[in-house]
């Protein structure tokens, strides 16, 4: 092998160790830190993509979107408070009158460190979720873990990926339900 091209190789690993330690695990380049300034203000929910699996298999794969049926807002203040809300109804939705189906609220806090975010409780979306097929005595809940990420951030647009993981103990069974949960907001 001729020596430039020992050198053009020897030039090419580096060139690509750069590569993988700039973009995660997933491929998605991750912003060493988002701007919180960016966040605060009023937001409304687009879409939401939700995934519901029990035990490792995909039960429930969905897609909603807003419409006059269904719509979701979030505001986050430069405090670090939250406040959002979701509502479906049956008809045109009249947040006034009684067509509302599901309605779900949330307040609380939310931080910035770096390039990680945490808020308590999770923000509110169209599909509110709860355990199909437990019958009898409620089951004891347990919360195995909970990691929401924000995937985009821009002054027009913010995604957050939820991944909530939760066990289901009854007499006869546990059963692990896992909610990934993307959340596509924009001003």
């Amino acid at each position: 092998m001729p020596r430039h091209m020992k050198k053009a190789y020897l030039l090419l690993i580096p060139a690509f160790l750069l590569l993988f330690y700039a973009c995660n695990r997933n491929g998605n380049a991750t912003p060493a830190n988002f701007n919180q300034s960016i966040l605060v203000g009023s937001w409304t929910l687009q879409k939401e993509h939700y995934v519901r699996n029990i035990n490792g298999a995909v039960q429930v794969d969905t897609t909603e979107t807003a419409s006059a049926y269904a719509t979701a807002k979030a505001q986050f203040n430069a405090d670090g408070s939250f406040a959002s809300s979701a509502y479906t109804g049956q008809n045109t939705l009249n947040l006034a009158s009684t067509n509302i189906i599901a309605a779900d609220t949330t307040k609380g806090q939310y931080a910035f460190s770096g390039s990680t975010f945490t808020i308590s409780p999770s923000l509110a979306g169209f599909i509110m979720f709860a355990p199909i097929g437990i019958t009898g005595t409620p089951p004891v809940i347990t919360p195995v873990s909970n990691t929401e990420q924000i995937t985009t951030l821009t002054s027009s647009n913010f995604t957050l990926h939820a991944d909530v993981v939760v066990s289901y103990a009854t007499a006869s069974a546990v059963k692990t339900y896992e909610y990934v949960t993307d959340y596509y907001y924009s001003r």
